[in-house]
């Protein structure tokens, strides 16, 4: 269940070339002025210490927190806390923490990039790719409790689609398509 907010989330692998944490961190630099939510970064990876030098740069220390891997209760704690997700990725696959996000009521705050198609616009917010101008616009938009329960509950129905029992259906039925193709 989702509680008062208490922070912009990000959850991840450490890796600024893929997950573009530099990106959001310059995007939350612009925007730190008109949030009053600080930046929790959440995760473990290759590009720690270059995270931890980028927030002194652009002196962030009293606003962005972060910390190792969370796994279980305390991630379910985070995300439950957390305002909104910020998911600023150069590149994906299918994101499964973008759909824990969105599943637990998280709005997302995301750039339009293939990887992430998928994700509703009403459970989103898009940026054009890499522009971190306009992700910090939706930084200071998202920003807004209302429009985030609003959202939050369009992303609960959206995740639905998304339930075990439907996505192992779909799975058999593909099977069963490819299995009656080859025997004709």
């Amino acid at each position: 269940k989702r509680k008062n907010p208490k922070h912009i989330l990000f959850l991840g692998r450490f890796d600024m070339s893929q997950k573009g944490i530099d990106l959001l961190l310059q995007a939350y630099s612009k925007a730190r002025e008109k949030l009053a939510y600080p930046l929790v970064i959440v995760g473990v990876g290759p590009d720690l210490e270059k995270i931890k030098n980028m927030i002194k740069e652009l002196e962030l220390d009293k606003y962005v927190r972060l910390t190792g891997p969370q796994y279980g209760k305390e991630k379910m704690k985070l995300l439950s806390q957390s305002l909104f997700v910020a998911i600023p990725s150069r590149s994906e696959s299918f994101s499964l923490f973008t759909l824990e996000a969105i599943a637990s009521g998280s709005p997302v705050n995301i750039f339009r990039i293939p990887g992430l198609s998928w994700v509703d616009e009403q459970a989103s917010l898009r940026s054009e790719p890499f522009d971190v101008d306009a992700y910090a616009k939706n930084l200071v938009k998202m920003a807004n409790i209302d429009l985030v329960n609003k959202m939050s509950k369009r992303a609960k129905k959206f995740a639905q689609k998304f339930t075990w029992d439907k996505v192992v259906n779909e799975f058999e039925d593909f099977f069963n398509e490819v299995l009656r193709m080859e025997n004709k």
